[in-house]
C-alpha cells in the first residue's frame, strides 16, 4: 500500500497488527484502511516532513487529555460537520508540525477529521488514511503542495512514541 513512499534511512519502529487490533477493542473503534498498514510497512515517524502518525499505545496514552482540552477548547467556526460534543468520541491518531490534529470518530469510521491549528474550519475526508496522508501532503489547503511522497522513521531508541509522549520535542 505504501510501496511507492521512498524511506529516508532504516525503518526502527513498525508497529504489528496485533497490536493495532488491540487497540481498536480497548478504544472501541476500527481504525481506517491503510492506518494497520502504515504502522507495520512505514511504524513510526515522519510523512513528507508533515505528518507524525501515532502509534497505538500513544493514541490510547492520549486519548483522555485530548477529549479534555477539546471539551474546554472549541473555536471551529463549521460545527455541523464535527460538533464539539461529538469530539468526546473521537481519538486522534496523527499530528502535523504545525499542530493540526487528525481524529477519529468512533461512531463514523467512513470518516477522518482534520481539526487546523490557523484554519477555522474542520475538514472532513473519506476514512481512508492514504488518502488523508496525501491531501494534506498535496492539497494545499494545510502546506504548500508536496509532489515527492517520503517518510523518516522515529530515530532508534526514541521510546516517546510508543510511551505517550511526541517524538522530536524534547
Amino acid at each position: 500500500m505504501y510501496e511507492d513512499v521512498r524511506r529516508i534511512g532504516p525503518l526502527t519502529a513498525t508497529i504489528p497488527p496485533l497490536e493495532v487490533a488491540a487497540a481498536e477493542r480497548a478504544l472501541g473503534l476500527t481504525f481506517p484502511p491503510g492506518y494497520r498498514e502504515f504502522l507495520a510497512e512505514l511504524g513510526l515517524g515522519t510523512y513528507c516532513t508533515v505528518v507524525m502518525t501515532f502509534g497505538p499505545a500513544m493514541v490510547m496514552e492520549r486519548v483522555q487529555r485530548d477529549r479534555q482540552v477539546w471539551a474546554n477548547h472549541y473555536y471551529w467556526k463549521n460545527p455541523e460537520v464535527l460538533p464539539q460534543a461529538e469530539l468526546a468520541y473521537c481519538v486522534m491518531t496523527a499530528r502535523t508540525i504545525e499542530g493540526d490534529q487528525i481524529v477519529l470518530h468512533s461512531g463514523r469510521p467512513e470518516s477522518v477529521y482534520i481539526l487546523p491549528r490557523q484554519v477555522l474550519e474542520i475538514h472532513e475526508l473519506p476514512g481512508d488514511y492514504r488518502r488523508v496522508l496525501d491531501w494534506i501532503a498535496s492539497a494545499g489547503v494545510l502546506y504548500k503542495p508536496i509532489q515527492e511522497r517520503y517518510f523518516q522513521s522515529i530515530p532508534s531508541g526514541d521510546t516517546r512514541a510508543t510511551q505517550g509522549g511526541e517524538p522530536g520535542t524534547g
